[in-house]
């Protein structure tokens, strides 16, 4: 089944097929026009196959070979191009899919299209993957202006992600070194736009990591989900940050950053948009500005006392409505509905919320009892 929320993803040679590719490549031509179109991908073998397929098809797209997609946006950017991207962004590497980028920025959303019989295939093929470190460069040499690096930062990186391997010199350049025995470790997804965080094995809370990245003055207008921390937005209320609550998806985000002009915002899921410097999501640059900005008292302090949870529950059929209202009924919580459900008593919160991506249902949960409301949930 074709996935078309805010992209276009599915499964390899089952859902995403040449004949499929061949027809949103062409309507993604008809909205630009004559312009050349920039094209990358992630590191999944399928998406280099459509990539070589692409390449013989149609003369009109121009290959920056490997990138990650934060990467991929800003030369999109800066050379003022359209672009797509070959990612089905976290999703397993069965899947495929395709992002894609106006020149000023603004995403396109694929149209609706007509699922008839399709029988075409692409023939597998063992390609090697090119990562374009000129990119790479460039990209770091502007995150190196953004940024005065003043302290040196030992940071364990997961290399199995060849994207991050391949960043580690340009992090070292700006003092973040990578070190296998860190108290921190960061991971990221397969095509680079989330970033994770763990201290001493234990996952922080993304919501922590922005709050910091928040408090530098220049940021005033901040995109946040409506299931970002109650209490860290208090806290950036009290430091007179003006918050905007965007629907879950990096095309949201985009179109709230040109309707609010925002200067920062974020995702739970991994995601951080410097709007202000970049136009676009930079994780990089989130981590660079975090281990320059961080006040290590504070932040341990914060991560032992913020009580906040999030997970996802897998399901075949479920009906969020019915689980909300027992929820309310039980337990008295008041409801309101955004963006999936969001549910408020004294001591805590809950936030529910279909994932359009796969069948699981996202959870999140701050204030007390974590752990009961966790196990309700778990037993629906």
């Amino acid at each position: 089944m074709l996935i078309l929320s805010y992209d276009l993803r599915g499964i390899f040679n089952k859902d995403i097929t040449p004949k499929i590719t061949k027809k949103i490549i062409f309507l993604f031509k008809r909205k630009v026009k004559k312009q050349e179109i920039f094209l990358s991908h992630d590191l999944n073998e399928k998406s280099l196959i459509i990539k070589e397929f692409l390449l013989k098809e149609f003369n009109f797209l121009k290959s920056l070979e490997a990138l990650p997609s934060p990467l991929f946006y800003f030369w999109c950017l800066k050379e003022k191009k359209p672009g797509i991207m070959i990612t089905a962004s976290h999703l397993p590497k069965d899947y495929v899919g395709f992002k894609f980028i106006l020149p000023n920025g603004y995403p396109w959303k694929p149209p609706k299209l007509n699922e008839n019989k399709d029988d075409s295939k692409y023939l597998f093929k063992k390609i090697k993957p090119k990562i374009n470190n000129k990119i790479y460069k460039i990209y770091f040499e502007t995150l190196k202006r953004k940024v005065k690096s003043k302290k040196k930062t030992l940071v364990n990186f997961n290399l199995k992600n060849k994207f991050l391997k391949t960043a580690l010199p340009y992090f070292s350049s700006l003092k973040i070194i990578h070190n296998k025995q860190a108290d921190f470790s960061v991971s990221a997804d397969q095509d680079g736009d989330r970033l994770y965080f763990k201290y001493k094995n234990k996952n922080i809370p993304l919501d922590l990591i922005f709050y910091f990245l928040s408090l530098d003055k220049k940021y005033q207008k901040i995109g946040v989900p409506v299931y970002f921390s109650k209490k860290l937005e208090k806290e950036l209320k009290k430091a007179n940050k003006k918050i905007y609550y965007l629907p879950t998806g990096h095309y949201f985000f985009k179109k709230g950053f040109f309707k609010y002009k925002l200067d920062l915002a974020f995702e739970p899921s991994g995601h951080f948009y410097f709007f202000k410097d970049l136009k676009t999501e930079a994780p990089y640059l989130a981590l660079i500005k975090f281990f320059q900005m961080i006040n290590f008292e504070e932040f341990l302090k914060m991560l032992n006392e913020l009580k906040l949870e999030r997970f996802s529950l897998k399901f075949k059929n479920i009906n969020l409505e019915k689980i909300v209202y027992n929820l309310k009924e039980k337990f008295g919580f008041r409801i309101k509905k955004f963006d999936g459900y969001l549910l408020i008593k004294e001591d805590c919160w809950l936030h529910l919320r279909k994932s359009s991506t796969e069948n699981v249902l996202r959870v999140t949960i701050e204030g007390e009892n974590l752990k009961f409301y966790k196990k309700w949930l778990s037993k629906k």
